[in-house]
């Protein structure tokens, strides 16, 4: 190797002499060649690189198969929490159906898991799920279970008490055999004892303890009251008494429930002798049973007030006043009775006579024999007020019939004032004529205004149409008379007729509590004329409140200056208004 020559170098010799040694150039190391390393070096980066990402992937994965996992196990939470505390979930179920729904509900839940634990994607999710879903369908499982077992029991006891209720009314059924060993009723008891035996103990009740004494107490009270209510139908008072007598010394009955037994029969037993003694004094006349052969009948009393003379007998105050009571309803009753039946008989009486051609003489003699007088009476007023009517309407339209022979052979048709001034009308032979010339001239004036059914009337209100009209013309032309003092041609009295026709036929309105009713005025009721009424433009005229004394004496007489003859009730309660309603 070569050297630096020293002559190069400045000679420096050491502080304590000598020689300070030879240097030398530094060795020069050979270049490598690092292809080959690099590479190697490269290639485990790469692999470090492909680990890391190796190891991120696996971590996203088993993220997301966690999550599968949660997702899954939500899905089935949610479907086993419905299946069992949903509205219809099997925890609300109670007693049979518990038991019934079990199986179902058990399957439905293993069902739900599988159902979720198929729908995840890979083994793995599938590995995480099987562990939680074992946990909590053990969970479900068991509750599901609890609750069946604790409802079996409730059903089981429920059945139980049921069994003993159907028992228990079967031994009261054979009440008549009750105190023997193997009878019936013992035989049944001892059913119903046992079935509430097991009830007791599904329910947790010891045999022996005081809740299962209370427990065979009722059953035996409730024995006791159908036995004593059996006996009280067939009116067995001293067996009833006796057998719960002896229900109270063995200790079957519970004290309060002993004494309410006692006092019912005691008051059924009151209420039985109160029945008893009222239908004796009301059928015999006497007081007893109506089975005592001891005491012969009796009289039976006439009245309620005989009957409760009887009555006073009775030695027990609370027994005596129950009988006088008892009585008093009984013959209220039977008055009650009686006056219904009497009043179904005034109506069809009443129902008979409105039917058109009969009258009294055809009611049957048996109803009306059943007729009180005073009610005979008012039928036979009102045939005759029905019979004076078509008298009446029979001699207006042909006055020439009235004859001594014809009033004798209707006498029994009118009342006796009616046929007293039919007897004195016949006495003037003037008034006949003249009548009957009148009576001619309206029936004329019926037929030219379309009335001919009151020229020959049939029916009641025919007669009574008919009559009204002939009165009204007979008074109109009684008053023309009297006004103008002489008696009026046959063209005034035609005069007269046409307005009573036209006002007959004129409409007015009867005032009514919803709505006025519109109706012809001469088909009014003397009534209804006091408060009828004619419009006369937006004024209401009542048409009494015209006076007639205006009207005859004022008004006709006007209008028959200004050439109208029938003026209207509107014309001439209009002219009353324009005169400033004048008081006569």
């Amino acid at each position: 190797m070569p050297t630096v020559p020293t002559s190069f170098v400045p000679q420096v010799a050491p502080q304590s002499g000598g020689d300070i040694g030879q240097f030398q150039a530094p060795q020069v190391a050979v270049t490598e060649n690092l292809a080959a390393p690099q590479q190697v070096r490269f290639g485990a980066a790469m692999t470090g690189a492909g680990n890391q990402v190796f190891r991120l992937g696996s971590a996203i994965q088993d993220g997301i198969n966690e999550a599968q996992t949660k997702a899954a196990d939500i899905a089935f939470l949610q479907q086993a929490n419905s299946m069992l505390r949903g509205d219809q979930g099997y925890l609300r179920t109670v007693g049979k159906d518990a038991e019934s729904r079990y199986a179902s509900t058990a399957d439905a839940l293993t069902q739900a898991g599988q159902s979720t634990l198929d729908g995840l994607q890979n083994d793995t999710q599938k590995s995480m799920f099987k562990n939680v879903l074992a946990r909590n369908m053990m969970t479900f499982q068991t509750q599901a279970l609890d609750h069946r077992d604790k409802e079996v029991k409730v059903f089981a006891a429920n059945e139980s008490r049921a069994r003993a209720d159907q028992y228990a009314a079967l031994a009261i059924q054979d009440f008549e055999n009750r105190g023997e060993l193997l009878s019936g009723y013992e035989i049944n008891r001892g059913v119903a004892l046992n079935e509430l035996k097991q009830a007791a103990s599904l329910s947790g009740i010891p045999e022996g303890s005081a809740q299962f004494t209370a427990i065979q107490q009722q059953l035996d009270t409730q024995l006791t009251t159908g036995v004593v209510n059996r006996l009280m139908l067939d009116n067995r008072y001293d067996e009833a008494y006796k057998w719960v007598d002896a229900q109270r010394k063995a200790g079957n009955l519970e004290r309060r429930a002993g004494d309410s037994l006692m006092a019912s029969i005691d008051a059924n037993r009151d209420r039985f002798m109160i029945d008893e003694y009222a239908t004796t004094i009301k059928g015999y006349g006497r007081v007893g049973s109506p089975n005592d052969e001891a005491n012969d009948p009796q009289e039976a009393p006439g009245s309620l007030r005989d009957a409760l003379d009887i009555a006073d007998g009775i030695k027990d105050p609370e027994i005596r006043k129950g009988v006088q009571a008892a009585l008093r309803t009984q013959y209220g009753q039977e008055e009650a009775l009686v006056r219904q039946e009497y009043n179904f008989l005034i109506d069809r009486t009443e129902q008979f006579l409105a039917i058109p051609g009969n009258d009294v003489n055809k009611i049957p003699p048996s109803a009306w024999g059943r007729l009180k007088p005073t009610d005979q009476a008012r039928f036979l007023k009102s045939q005759r007020e029905v019979d004076e009517l078509g008298v009446m309407e029979e001699l207006a339209r042909n006055p020439s019939v009235l004859t001594r022979e014809y009033l004798e052979e209707n006498r029994g048709r009118m009342t006796r004032q009616t046929y007293t001034k039919l007897l004195g009308d016949m006495n003037a032979p003037d008034k006949v004529i003249a009548a009957t010339l009148d009576a001619d001239q309206v029936e004329a004036t019926f037929l030219a205004n379309g009335m001919t059914s009151l020229t020959n009337p049939r029916t009641d209100s025919e007669k009574n149409e008919s009559l009204t009209l002939r009165n009204m013309f007979k008074a109109q032309i009684d008053d023309m008379q009297s006004a103008m003092k002489r008696p009026l041609n046959r063209t005034e009295k035609q005069r007269v007729l046409d307005q009573v026709i036209l006002q007959y036929n004129e409409k007015g309105y009867e005032p009514d509590w919803y709505f006025d009713n519109e109706m012809r005025l001469g088909a009014m009721t003397a009534e209804q004329r006091q408060t009828a009424y004619v419009m006369v433009g937006k004024n209401r005229v009542t048409l009494s409140s015209v006076p007639q004394s205006f009207v005859s004496n004022v008004a006709l007489p006007e209008f028959r200056k200004a050439g109208v003859t029938n003026p209207t009730m509107q014309q001439i309660a209009d002219y009353w208004l324009r005169k400033g309603r004048p008081s006569e």
